[in-house]
């Protein structure tokens, strides 16, 4: 059986996740494919937790402004707990995500630049166990846009269009240090995120363990009719370079060949 689909969306305050993941779980449930898989929505975790310590965006604020490291990574650490708690609970569902425990991380790290309290954080068995439950899914990073204002609502800390950006950089840097490929959404259309999203859900692949020899060359194939003359694989050069291949032979003659840039996204012919 097919393993579940667990789509994570990332990026700063105000960048518009929880409604790219409100347009997703509506758009694939009118999907014919998709439809079927009945993702569900895991909401952001961290209002619960600010609920729960009765807790508010002023009081974040606060501990920025008096510099109390400590109480401020106590409250990104237990948001950290409950997304993991609640990625173990639906770990057997379709999901998407609002949120991931790296998004917390990197709050850390943009407020208080101090990479060794993020690192004591990132290297704790907690956070640890997160990085496995990301490993398998889907991650996207919405990237900041400047005509999207953040909207203060008392619960989050409002930030400026830089901090959004500079969270955004921690964020990608915290994902790539734990060895987790992810994908920007770079588009301010909101047709578009989704479509994006839908894309790569329909085109996805399964990781391997992280304990096979790199490089590692997959074979892999699309819901298309099967053509016998096609080969399509992907290499994993090393644990940050992947190049999607495609090639496709006549008379055992190479006609065709994927251009692996990602960038162009073209067939080139070669015949």
């Amino acid at each position: 059986p097919m393993s579940p689909i667990h789509v994570i969306i990332s990026g700063a305050s105000s960048v518009g996740k929880s409604t790219l993941v409100d347009e997703c779980i509506q758009r694939f449930s009118q999907d014919k494919k998709l439809k079927y898989k009945k993702f569900q929505r895991i909401q952001e975790v961290a209002r619960t937790v600010l609920n729960r310590l009765k807790l508010t965006g002023k009081d974040l604020q606060h501990y920025i402004q008096t510099k109390n490291s400590n109480a401020f990574c106590r409250t990104q650490e237990q948001i950290i707990k409950e997304q993991v708690s609640y990625f173990d609970k639906h770990k057997e569902s379709n999901y998407l995500s609002d949120r991931s425990g790296f998004d917390a991380l990197a709050y850390v790290h943009l407020y208080f630049n101090d990479e060794q309290s993020v690192q004591r954080i990132f290297d704790a068995p907690t956070f640890q166990h997160l990085i496995d439950q990301c490993r398998l899914g889907l991650i996207f990073i919405v990237q900041p846009q400047e005509e999207l204002q953040a909207q203060n609502d008392g619960m989050r800390i409002v930030p400026s269009y830089r901090e959004q950006v500079e969270y955004t950089q921690f964020l990608q840097y915290w994902y790539q240090k734990a060895q987790l490929p992810y994908f920007v959404i770079a588009d301010l259309d909101m047709t578009k995120r989704v479509e994006f999203i839908h894309e790569h859900i329909n085109g996805r692949f399964h990781w391997s363990s992280s304990g096979m020899s790199i490089p590692l060359c997959l074979p892999f194939h699309l819901d298309k009719p099967k053509d016998s003359n096609c080969i399509r694989y992907i290499g994993i050069l090393d644990k940050q370079n992947l190049r999607i291949s495609y090639e496709k032979y006549d008379a055992n003659r190479l006609v065709e060949k994927y251009d692996p840039s990602c960038s162009k996204n073209k067939f080139l012919s070669i015949a």
